[in-house]
């Protein structure tokens, strides 16, 4: 089954939702290719002094000392590097 985020800003807390949050890990590790092991698979970090604009998913970023990825609507914290 492909991955599905649930998002409970806009969901109902129904019996549904709660097993499939329960099944989430499973489905995105399923749909995830294997980063350690693939070797076609490039993983490029940026370094910049502003956060850029979102829109380029998958582009990961690494501005005063945050690394974030764009999943194409907005920009996450991946990891604080101190």
């Amino acid at each position: 089954m492909p991955y599905t985020q649930t998002d409970w800003s806009t969901s109902n807390l129904t019996v549904g939702n709660l097993n499939h949050a329960e099944t989430q890990y499973e489905e995105a590790v399923q749909d995830a290719p294997d980063i350690r092991t693939a070797t076609d698979i490039k993983t490029y970090l940026e370094v910049s002094s502003t956060l850029p604009s979102y829109g380029n998913e998958g582009r990961l970023i690494y501005v005063d000392g945050v690394i974030y990825i764009d999943n194409g609507d907005e920009w996450f914290t991946v990891a604080e590097v101190a």
